[in-house]
């Protein structure tokens, strides 16, 4: 899933408005106004180990046909096995596109949330979209989850995802 998740100015935490599914309506007409009004975003992705489809999730949310954005590529510990491709990655796409963020954060136990309080740090707009590190994005991805913010009844458009490569009795649980 991926969540979108305003910043206002001056505030560390981000902050949530309203809920609406980008399946159940199209986005506002000054869609393409607004993004060229508001631009910038960054896709946060948060890393934990060599997960199936990571190289192809994180490299499509750095071919995003978007104007303005940066990839925050997070992970928790230095030694983690994914943090060679990570590197890798932003050598491909450069560091102005793509940060890697390794920040041991403890702000709770949940380790996903932590690792994005960490990947918080190294971001640099304030429209802030959360996705799984698996997840593929299609090069329209930026376009269609920010649209809707041109409403001003919106705060935070969600979106769902379907799984393409569900080999295990888990992933295809997952669905």
């Amino acid at each position: 899933m991926g969540v979108l998740v305003p910043r206002r100015a001056g505030q560390s935490t981000p902050c949530f408005a309203a809920h609406h599914d980008l399946a159940a309506r199209p986005p506002a007409p000054a869609a393409e106004v607004y993004l060229h009004e508001l631009a910038a975003s960054d896709p946060l992705k948060p890393v934990h180990g060599l997960e199936k489809n990571l190289s192809e999730g994180l490299r499509s949310a750095c071919r995003q046909d978007y104007p303005d954005y940066q990839v925050v590529l997070s992970a928790q510990r230095p030694n983690d096995p994914a943090i060679p491709l990570l590197l890798e990655i932003q050598r491909e796409f450069g560091a102005e596109r793509v940060t890697v963020a390794i920040e041991n954060c403890q702000a709770g136990t949940n380790g996903k949330i932590n690792n994005l309080i960490g990947a918080l740090k190294h971001a640099r707009h304030d429209i802030l979209i959360i996705s799984d590190s698996d997840v593929r994005l299609r090069p329209d991805y930026l376009k269609t989850i920010v649209a809707p913010l041109a409403d001003p009844g919106v705060g935070s458009p969600a979106h769902s995802t379907r799984r393409l490569c569900a080999d295990s009795w888990f992933e295809k649980w997952n669905c």
